[in-house]
């Protein structure tokens, strides 16, 4: 039994490891396409008042810039621990109480972000059975529907994955990161 245990911590260990990699690539992805989009209006605007020329779809080509460095963002949000807590209040509270939290935590928003998956994945779908295209540039609309997706998913299953953790966690220590790290602390072995 203790065998199997091991196991399967070391097989969450190094699928954790590897989804933190993912994830970090995804924030950078995020990044760069925030930078096409600064970029694009940047330079849609000083054509504008400068030269007198526009490029064609700045806006569409911004929204779908801005839905990538969103939606891959998010999952980086959940490792680094950039969201909303209470920790005056949760820091003080006995180990016991402090792990049930994280794995209430864990388990209330991976089935926000299994939702936001799911309809949004339905929304995707449709747009792309109508054919549905932007009016200026002719891009899918199923484009701005993937990163919702993929990022919803991705955010799911490091949720997932960290609510097993905190259910398996033989050591002292919470699963969560510490806040201000940028990866997430792993249960450390006594």
């Amino acid at each position: 039994m203790l065998y199997r245990l091991h196991r399967v911590d070391c097989m969450l260990s190094r699928m954790t490891k590897m989804l933190d990699v993912i994830i970090g690539w995804l924030a950078w992805l995020g990044i760069a396409m925030l930078c096409v989009a600064v970029l694009v209006t940047v330079v849609d605007v000083l054509g504008r008042k400068l030269l007198g020329f526009s490029i064609e779809g700045t806006v569409e080509i911004t929204q779908l810039m801005v839905m990538y460095a969103a939606f891959t963002a998010i999952p980086y949000a959940f490792t680094s621990r950039s969201h909303v807590a209470i920790s005056l209040f949760i820091d003080k509270l006995p180990f016991f109480w402090r792990r049930l939290s994280d794995l209430a935590m864990f388990l209330l928003a991976a089935g926000f972000m299994v939702a936001v998956a799911y309809f949004g994945a339905l929304k995707g779908l449709q747009e792309w059975e109508y054919g549905d295209v932007t009016l200026t540039l002719g891009i899918p609309k199923i484009y701005f529907w993937v990163p919702l997706v993929f990022g919803s998913a991705m955010s799911t299953l490091w949720l997932v994955l960290r609510a097993i953790e905190n259910l398996l966690g033989q050591s002292g220590k919470p699963t969560m990161a510490k806040p201000g790290s940028t990866i997430p602390s792993r249960t450390a072995k006594s």
